[in-house]
């Protein structure tokens, strides 16, 4: 009997530990393009992953949530868009993006908006103070199987 609940003690404690480790608060990680995405830890509390479809490719969007801005929305730290490679593809509609993988079937970007929808001082500054640079955000994404 003892020996059952050391053996079931010992797996719980082997599946919490996993999980803890794998699975933290801080690691966004994305199914379909198979990326994670590694918070900075002054982040943590102060942001919120949305995915948009609905205007013919995938964004998803890393918001700030320290504050709200005046139209009661979130101001985003940065966008990762994915576009898939149709007939209806066009390159040049991502001008304004950092390109950080290419296949056959999509390209995967990053898309800063330069707007600051924030209208407190130190809601603006703390957002500076948060903010990653692509190459930061690239040292934090990595790629999984695909």
């Amino acid at each position: 009997m003892k020996r059952k609940i050391f053996v079931m003690s010992f797996i719980l404690l082997s599946i919490f530990i996993f999980f803890k480790l794998y699975y933290t608060d801080n690691v966004y990680y994305n199914k379909e393009y198979y990326f994670e995405f590694e918070y900075p830890e002054k982040w943590k509390g102060k942001v919120s992953v949305d995915m948009d479809k609905e205007h013919g490719f995938t964004e998803i969007i890393f918001n700030y949530t320290g504050y709200k801005t005046p139209i009661n929305t979130y101001q985003p730290f940065f966008s990762i868009i994915i576009v898939e490679k149709t007939d209806k593809y066009e390159r040049h509609t991502l001008e304004k993006s950092y390109i950080i993988k290419e296949n056959d079937k999509y390209i995967m970007t990053i898309f800063r908006d330069l707007g600051n929808a924030l209208a407190k001082k130190e809601a603006i500054e703390e957002y500076r103070k948060l903010e990653l640079s692509n190459d930061e955000i690239i040292k934090r994404i990595e790629f999984k199987n695909n």
